[in-house]
């Protein structure tokens, strides 16, 4: 049995166990292992894993040292500090890691006592008949068995996966049958060959096969995540067998495959000749000329720089294939850089770098400590040291080196977005290194603490005292629902016999107007009602709760204990930052102290709804500022989703008399209200009244024709055209994560056959909608071309109402804000930009009172960063005023007529030809004076108090206006 206290040495943060750590890490030696260094051995003993080290430090007893790896039953483990060039000044010793992540090195003997990494590995080949593996620079395995070493091999390179677990609603009995199946497939990626589990029968037994038995794991689970895992598998397969093939071009013996390793290429490929021929030319095209640099430039994660392109350790695994063979392939004779923090792609030559941050997770803008320079094309390792460097780089915007899901990337992105408002960034190479950004923060009186941009203190006060904070002082005190509970309740969430419980309900008026409309309410709060007990619940509601806690931890398990709560869905809100700069605030954790001396943590919208997921492993939908539902069913949450992009449709009314029709009628209405709701016809099972309408007319077709014959078959027509744009706006925002067909509702999978005929094609053309909203000036045009809306000068504005009869570009452009930000609810206009990818989002509280309704709030997004700007108007004495309001909505809208009737009287009165003129409250009122004229309701009329020459002279005006427009 291993255990490092019996070897005699502590391992844990000692560099010269440094070999024992990575054999540790990758499984090599566990607890079930037995394990010596050589010098150790007994005069016969053998042991599992034989490890023989520093052999090449005394020429005399290498042999001696050499000749013991066959001591080890099953591998041997090398390890020697080696020679590599110090940056183009010599060469230098390498062996290992400080204690603080730092690689350990020390000037090269003049006896050229220490051998580079490939002279070591060439040495080890000449001593023994295995090829060894290299782990680590200056680390070799060598395996007993070739098979064993072949399953290292693909080991190494296998991506880092989290295997799905089982729903709750398994039996524990279930769960005991299941597991070696599931450990199975979160191993291989696929299922098990005949023979391959030992379990087969009893699994077989209980679902009929290991088909079946998989199909009802991934329906009742993610099946998103088990589809990614075996893709993930596969990429792993393909990467392995370019690194075969690339050793066998060096002249590396190259053994068999495993039994398994078979398996998976032919589970994968069809045969091992096929996955043997992809993987070739996967590994011809990652190595060819000008590949790497496109490659890079698409990359969804990692930052692009002039010549180079950076990706964090941790998100090498999630790169494209292309790119991940190229690495592995660069490195596959040096094997893993141990330590190193990001990997440098160099786009201008064969050449890939490892850089060490140790401090990447504290400080934020770490400092570069060393480097690691392998040349692809000379095979060689090249050293620099940073640390005895007066100007050392640094890191700025760490977000954009690793992957949404790593543990601080909402810290992270969130500096960045602080220091981008402060300009901060804006000198680009000038704060490259840490004096260049000490004086930057400087020149801006700044300085940067616990991930937030704080104003310098003055120097003659010093420190800020902190006062204690009183979170029950953020509680608010209502006279209606809140809005995120709201929000719930139009969406018709709440169900008959729905629980519902706020979970730090401050004053409890949730509680209590949840419980006046007839649901079973209940809530508690830390300060109001501490007694109250804590339930779970359908629906629990975390409002404006986990920005008000300065702790942390304490917030993460706020969140973490609703949802443990939470039945069905979970409703969480908070405060996000839509201002500028605020100079004011005092840092205090990683938010703010207000002046109630109440903590507020303001999260920008994407930082919420990442810490969300990031904390509970669920999706986070958005449904409005700062309010993001979570559901605990997937597929409540996909018909959520898809419902909002879902327009209005009335059923066609009967507009021909059709004797047949109304023979039938009784019968064929709920065929009407289904193709109205759809846009197509149903398919077997869909309809309750399925065998009273076949046995009639043998098949749907033909009883919707006897429909059509009464009705209006346009009608019927652009229904099925809005619910194709319907389901386009749904798809196209996923496009670079789409489910798989098999993983949306029976009744998605069914709309997008009838509409499109295959998901293929419904995918191709979101493809190309989604493609056009790069294109602002496509933008433009369709705003111009638009039959609805108000036409600015330079936007394009729409009632909300108004929005579902917009040309399918403009929703879906529409429609990506709102994946991101949610509804903006109680938003009057919606504003598109011509010149920019922005909306605005403009508030009239007044639009159907008030003829000319004054603008109180704006909310405008920036598409490009997604960025939130608030703007308010209502304290303004002048604020802007809305023209033309029958321009903003459809005919249908409840005031349409008053208002159309108002622009037309306005029109011939020439009241509005000018609009700069007519833009705020005071220039319109002083246009009506100018113009003689007034208003009352929604009328224009002479005003009395006018100058009767002026009068005279504008009702001339009028009646030649009539003249020229008859």
């Amino acid at each position: 049995m291993f255990d490092s206290a019996s070897t005699g040495f502590e391992i844990d943060g000692d560099r010269r166990f440094r070999p024992i750590q990575i054999a540790i890490k990758t499984g090599i030696i566990n607890e079930k292992t037995t394990f010596k260094k050589a010098n150790d051995l007994g005069e016969l003993e053998k042991v599992d894993i034989v490890w023989i080290d520093n052999f090449t430090k005394a020429r005399e007893n290498q042999g001696d040292a050499i000749a013991r790896w066959n001591r080890a039953r099953v591998a041997a483990i090398f390890s020697n500090p080696i020679a590599i060039e110090n940056n183009g000044d010599g060469a230098i010793v390498y062996g290992g890691l400080h204690g603080d992540g730092t690689p350990f090195t020390q000037p090269r003997l003049n006896d050229n006592s220490y051998w580079s990494h490939l002279q070591l590995q060439s040495y080890l080949e000449q001593q023994i008949d295995l090829t060894p593996i290299a782990v680590a620079p200056g680390i070799f395995i060598s395996f007993c068995d070739s098979f064993d070493a072949e399953r290292f091999r693909l080991q190494q390179l296998r991506a880092s996966v989290n295997v799905p677990v089982l729903s709750a609603q398994w039996s524990a009995e279930d769960r005991v049958i299941l597991d070696p199946l599931i450990s199975f497939f979160g191993d291989r990626g696929r299922l098990p060959f005949l023979g391959e589990l030992s379990a087969e029968a009893s699994i077989c037994d209980r679902f009929g096969n290991l088909d079946l038995a998989y199909e009802a794991i991934a329906r009742t689970g993610d099946r998103p995540r088990w589809d990614n895992l075996a893709y993930q598998r596969r990429q792993d397969l393909l990467i392995y067998l370019c690194c075969r093939h690339s050793l066998e071009k060096l002249g590396q013996k190259i053994y068999d495959f495993p039994p398994e390793i078979e398996n998976d290429l032919k589970a994968f490929f069809g045969t091992v000749e096929k996955a043997e021929n992809f993987a070739k030319g996967l590994g011809d095209r990652a190595t060819s000329d000008g590949v790497l640099l496109n490659y890079c430039e698409q990359s969804r994660f990692g930052k692009k720089l002039p010549g180079a392109f950076y990706i964090h350790h941790s998100a090498i695994d999630r790169l494209d294939p292309i790119l991940r063979v190229y690495e592995a392939i660069a490195r596959v004779e040096f094997g893993a850089i141990d330590g190193a923090t990001l990997v440098k792609f160099n786009l201008d030559k064969p050449k890939i770098s490892y850089l060490f941050y140790p401090d990447f997770d504290r400080e934020e803008h770490p400092i570069l400590r060393a480097s690691l320079q392998l040349d692809c094309r000379d095979r060689r390792l090249s050293y620099r040291d940073y640390t005895k460097v007066d100007n050392p780089p640094i890191l700025h915007r760490k977000e954009t080196f690793v992957t949404p899901d790593y543990p601080n990337y909402e810290r992270f992105a969130h500096l960045t977005r602080q220091e981008e408002r402060w300009g901060l960034l804006d000198k680009g190479r000038a704060i490259g290194t840490i004096e260049g950004w000490q004086k930057c923060l400087s020149d801006r009186r700044v300085e940067i603490c616990n991930y937030e941009v704080v104003p310098l203190r003055d120097l003659e006060t010093g420190a800020i005292a902190l006062p204690k904070i009183e979170r029950h002082r953020a509680a608010i005190a209502r006279s209606d629902l809140s809005r995120p509970v709201r929000l719930a309740l139009e969406a018709e969430l709440f169900e008959e016999g729905t629980t519902f419980f706020d979970y730090g309900c401050g004053y409890g008026g949730d509680v209590t107007r949840i419980g006046d409309r007839g649901y079973s309410s209940a809530g508690w709060d830390p300060y109001y009602f501490p007694d109250n007990p804590i339930s779970p619940a359908d629906i629990v509601n975390l409002g404006y709760v986990i920005n008000v806690i300065e702790a942390i931890d304490e917030r993460r398990d706020a969140l973490r204990h609703a949802w443990e709560l939470t039945r069905g869905l979970l409703i969480v809100a908070a405060q996000v930052s839509v201002y500028d700069r605020q100079y004011s605030l005092v840092a205090y954790g990683d938010g703010i102290i207000t002046k109630r001396n109440t903590f507020q943590k303001y999260y920008e919208q994407e930082e919420l709804k990442t810490y969300i997921e990031q904390t509970l492993e669920i999706e986070a939908i958005p449904v409005g500022l700062g309010i993001y539902f979570a559901f605990r069913d997937r597929d409540r949450a996909e018909s959520f989703k898809a419902s909002r992009f879902r327009s209005r449709t009335n059923t066609p009314r009967v507009r021909i008399p059709s004797k047949r029709f109304e023979d039938y009628e009784d019968l064929l209405t709920p065929l009407m209200k289904f193709v109205s709701d759809r846009g197509r016809l149903p398919v077997k099972g869909e309809l309750t009244q399925e065998a009273a309408i076949l046995a009639e007319f043998r098949n749907y077709r033909r009883a919707f024709e006897v429909v059509v014959q009464a009705t209006d078959r346009e009608e019927w027509d652009a229904i099925q055209e809005t619910r194709r744009h319907d389901l386009l706006i749904y798809l196209a925002p996923q496009l670079a994560n789409l489910p798989k067909f098999s993983q949306f509702s029976n009744q998605t999978r069914n709309d997008i056959k009838g509409l499109f005929g295959s998901y293929r094609q419904a995918c191709a053309i979101a493809h190309l909608l989604t493609f056009s909203l790069r294109d602002i000036g496509l933008i433009a045009d369709c705003c111009r071309e638009s039959d609805l809306g108000l036409k600015l000068p330079d936007a394009l504005c729409v009632h909300s109402s108004a929005l579902h009869h917009l040309d399918p570009l403009l929703r879906l452009y529409e429609a990506v804000v709102s994946r991101i930000i949610g509804s903006m609810d109680g938003a009057t206009l919606i504003k598109f930009h011509l010149k920019t990818h922005k909306i605005s989002y403009l508030f009239y509280p007044d639009f159907d009172r008030d003829p000319h309704p004054a603008l109180q709030t704006s909310m405008q997004i920036d598409l490009r960063d997604l960025r939130v700007i608030y703007r308010d108007y209502d304290t303004e004495d002048n604020p802007p005023i809305l023209h033309r309001k029958d321009a903003c909505v459809t005919p249908e809208y409840p005031n349409y007529e008053k208002f159309a009737k108002l622009t037309q009287q306005e029109e011939s009165w020439g009241l509005l030809d000018d609009f700069k003129a007519i833009r705020t409250r005071r220039d319109w009122q002083r246009h009506l004076v100018e113009h003689c004229a007034e208003l009352r309701g929604n009328r224009l009329y002479w005003r009395k108090d006018a100058d009767p020459y002026r009068l005279k002279l504008m009702q001339s005006l009028r009646r030649s206006r009539f003249k020229r427009k008859d």
